[in-house]
């Protein structure tokens, strides 16, 4: 017996003590251990787009991603699974997510380009961001409104690293640095990777390519229908029909150019070339057709070429030079391009009456849709 105080009074209360016996057997030689594969199988398989997002998510941090690698460490790896169940190129989600957007009748829906609600041909009218935009400099001032206006704390894009053409996330909190990451950097970046380093900020804006779209789509549907961050209030996806790794963008400039990387002062894709600029001031281009061997192969497994879980989607294709091509999918981001339009610091035209317009927007956003390979295919038979 023991004395305790129960509400005040002190009680003897008795103490009982159990004995319990175990009995271990060895395992069956043909036992199984069930636990969930950490995301490494699709690494393994060819099939990760490096995206960063598992690295972000994960509780135990067990997961290091760059723009060529993934590692884990098993040691501390739970096998929880939360990895692959967010994946991009796990288990697809795009019949569920097309099923929900057509009943939602504010949406227009495209099997090319999926469910939207405006689609236009932008450019800005900042000299600021003139002087360093890739096309219509959309994207950089819809970042720049969005920080002026107070709508996000903070941006994450990507900048040029120390290694000119070699991207790195960053995260953007004073419009004067936002100038930094303006213009497209062909070689891929696992920007989702610093996402939980930006849990000080209550609002955020995310920039990145469709499958980090996908990501972060997923993120919020799975596992428990509740995102991992709240705090990512918009999300800017880029049109993107493939990536290169930063030894590809290496190795095409040097065969298909005969140039350093460090001359390049611009990269851009139209009209069916791969067009570069140099320090003389000099544009030289080649087939498009010609630089699809630099690409990365795990960017076969994607389907997705106007990033149709954006907020705004923004690319070149179907707009002139000088402009870009801007899709809006939710009725917040339609109504925030109007009004960075009828203040003026982006001058717009609908997509629909601009030429080539929505038509070639479409036309490669299927041809994209029909060449993809399923992901999961390889993930289940990684040697074929």
């Amino acid at each position: 017996m023991v004395t305790k105080k129960i509400k005040g009074e002190e009680k003897e209360v008795e103490v009982k003590e159990y004995f319990y016996r175990y009995q271990l057997k060895a395992l069956e030689p043909d036992f199984v251990e069930h636990h969930f594969e950490p995301v490494s199988i699709v690494f393994d398989a060819g099939a990760c787009c490096q995206c960063g997002w598992c690295a972000a998510i994960c509780p135990v941090n067990a997961i290091e991603v760059d723009a060529d690698t993934l590692k884990i460490d098993d040691d501390a790896c739970m096998k929880c699974g939360l990895c692959f169940t967010v994946c991009p190129r796990s288990f697809s989600m795009d019949q569920m997510t097309e099923a929900i957007n057509k009943l939602d009748k504010s949406l227009k829906w495209s099997d090319k380009i999926g469910a939207y609600i405006g689609t236009y041909s932008g450019s800005t009218k900042s000299d600021e961001i003139i002087k360093v935009r890739q096309d219509g400099g959309v994207v950089t001032t819809i970042a720049e409104y969005l920080l002026n206006q107070k709508l996000v704390d903070a941006v994450i894009a990507v900048q040029h690293s120390d290694q000119l053409w070699k991207p790195e996330p960053v995260i953007i909190d004073d419009v004067k640095d936002l100038y930094k990451t303006a213009g497209t950097k062909y070689a891929n970046s696992p920007s989702l990777s610093i996402i939980d380093q930006a849990k000080k900020y209550e609002k955020i804006a995310f920039v990145g390519v469709p499958c980090m779209m996908k990501a972060l789509e997923k993120g919020t549907l799975f596992p428990s229908g509740l995102p991992f961050f709240k705090n990512i209030k918009y999300k800017i996806g880029l049109f993107c029909m493939e990536s290169f790794p930063y030894e590809g963008i290496i190795q095409l400039a040097k065969e298909q150019f005969d140039k350093d990387i460090n001359e390049l002062t611009k990269m851009n894709i139209g009209g069916g070339k791969f067009i570069i600029r140099i320090k003389s001031g000099e544009q030289l281009d080649v087939p498009l057709k010609d630089v699809q061997k630099y690409a990365r192969d795990s960017c076969h497994f994607c389907e997705d070429l106007t990033s149709d879980y954006a907020d705004f989607s923004v690319g070149s294709i179907g707009s002139q030079d000088g402009w870009s091509s801007v899709i809006t999918r939710t009725k917040e981001a339609d109504k925030i391009y109007n009004e960075i339009v009828k203040n003026g610091a982006i001058e717009s035209k609908s997509l629909t009456e601009v030429k080539p317009g929505l038509f070639l927007v479409e036309k490669i956003g299927g041809i994209k849709r029909n060449k993809c390979k399923d992901p999961y295919d390889r993930i289940r038979k990684p040697s074929e």
